[in-house]
């Protein structure tokens, strides 16, 4: 696979995350936006999630689940996206700004599972820093009562921190 991006609208990223699904490749799709400057921005990125989100439960897929269990349809998502100041120091008011965006989010993957059509969402984590505050938001959400019965989140792995690396 010689590119990376699935297109630039919803529809085109379905349609290619389509034909790599008929060559038995699986896709996450993501909305590639790594920052936001203001609400109303961090409002259209939460939107545009669960406008791929719903995009991907209409999706037809040969198979629902992996043998493992696990959705093929995915959504990656960037929780720094869902507010503008994502920083520990400001941690209150990322809780109150981020929560109820990530929970939308979240809602949309439910219910897409309650219809029969699970959707895989994504953590794409940010900087290793951010990684407590991250979690301690997430875990908020998925303890939701709305979200009860629904467990299909998920986490990429990035391998390039090198914390965690014993050398001698």
């Amino acid at each position: 696979m010689n590119r990376i991006l699935a297109g630039t609208t919803t529809g085109e990223a379905i349609a290619t995350s389509k034909r790599l699904e008929d060559k038995n490749i699986n896709t996450s799709l993501v909305i590639v936006q790594e920052r936001v400057t203001s609400d109303a921005e961090a409002d259209r990125y939460t939107d545009r999630v669960v406008e791929l989100i719903q995009a991907q439960a209409r999706r037809d897929v040969k198979e629902t689940f992996t043998p493992g269990g696990v959705p093929t349809r995915h959504v990656s998502y960037k929780m720094s996206a869902l507010t503008k100041r994502f920083d520990p120091q400001c941690y209150d008011q990322v809780v109150r700004e981020v929560t109820p965006r990530l929970l939308k989010i979240f809602k949309a993957a439910k219910i897409a599972a309650d219809q029969g059509r699970p959707v895989l969402l994504q953590l794409d984590p940010e900087e290793h820093h951010l990684l407590p505050m991250t979690y301690q938001i997430l875990w908020r959400v998925l303890m939701h009562p709305d979200l009860e019965g629904w467990g299909y989140a998920g986490h990429a792995i990035q391998l390039y921190n090198t914390d965690g690396l014993v050398t001698t």
